[in-house]
């Protein structure tokens, strides 16, 4: 719109015709009167919330004014927000199954080896687990376990010999 030194419009769009020689509104008429160029939130003669813009131009004194509908630039942010929102809440929830399935091919194969190392009834120890570490103590479990049951024939044939060399004395001194 243009405005004269007094606000009066002289020209519009649209509806020239229909608006030309109104004043402009109260909000509109006390900025045409302070700044001669500012940028601020108002309601047109429509009704239309805008965004404002005024340039006064010297040495005439006549004011244009451009107002910018809010939905004409609030309408596509709101869309691009909501667009980032969906598409962080897409990623967020990629990342959280990815890492729920890493973490349980984590925890699979040691809870295999706690299952193990728990088991009194002489298990064996989990094959390949499919992860290096678990693997490499399964490795290491399984051979404690034969050096220990190594260990316990040794010991049972000791005993055994020994007992039998406790008989053969006792006999003899009898």
């Amino acid at each position: 719109a243009l405005f004269d030194r007094e606000g009066t419009i002289i020209a519009r769009w649209p509806d020239s015709n229909r608006y030309a020689g109104q004043k402009a509104g109260p909000a509109l008429m006390a900025r045409l009167k302070k700044a001669p160029a500012t940028t601020f939130e108002t309601t047109t003669l429509d009704n239309v919330p805008v965004l404002t813009a005024l340039s006064r131009v010297e040495p005439f004194g006549w004011t244009v004014a451009i107002g910018t509908p809010h939905e004409d630039y609030l309408g596509p942010l709101w869309q691009s927000l909501g667009l980032i929102i969906a598409g962080a809440v897409v990623a967020l929830g990629v990342g959280l199954g990815l890492a729920r399935y890493v973490a349980h091919q984590i925890t699979t194969p040691m809870e295999a080896l706690v299952a193990y190392a728990g088991s009194t009834q002489g298990d064996r120890p989990p094959e390949v687990t499919g992860l290096r570490e678990t693997d490499a103590l399964a490795t290491a479990i399984r051979r404690f376990v034969e050096t220990s049951e190594k260990a316990e024939r040794e010991l049972v044939a000791l005993n055994t010999t020994l007992e039998q060399r406790i008989a053969a004395a006792v006999a003899e001194r009898d």
